[in-house]
């Protein structure tokens, strides 16, 4: 084989073997989205949570997040995240401010960072079990 015939079948290969890649790299993001969607979320009121503050924290797929929830006995008052490893996707950390703002796990997820979302919710969750 000439010398450009082999480049080309190789540059073939090559793009063959990143097409695969991409394809299964696609499939498995989607399982993971897809899973952080069908997670059960807690539907009671936040409103009348004990005086306190509480640790939880909640792993899914290649994401992570450690919560502190603190309640002033009436309503939680604060949600900091402690720590988040997202992995490729995007940070949700603005969903403790609907969380707060409702008093609700029940609230939308950040567009684009769904798995993210669904983690701070359930790791805030944990820290009220």
């Amino acid at each position: 084989m000439k010398t450009g015939k082999k480049r080309h079948h190789r540059l073939a290969i090559f793009l063959a073997l990143v097409l695969i890649l991409v394809i299964v790299g696609f499939f498995i993001v989607r399982d993971i989205v897809e899973t952080a969607v069908a997670l059960p979320v807690d539907r009671r009121s936040l409103m009348g949570t004990p005086t306190g503050t509480y640790l939880g924290s909640f792993e899914t797929g290649p994401v992570m997040v450690k919560v502190q929830v603190i309640s002033d006995g009436n309503r939680i008052t604060e949600i900091d995240i402690l720590e988040h490893q997202q992995g490729l996707g995007m940070k949700a950390e603005e969903i403790t401010s609907r969380i707060i703002d409702e008093q609700s796990l029940l609230v939308d997820t950040i567009s684009g960072a769904t798995v993210s979302s669904k983690c701070i919710i359930k790791a805030v969750e944990d820290a009220l079990k």
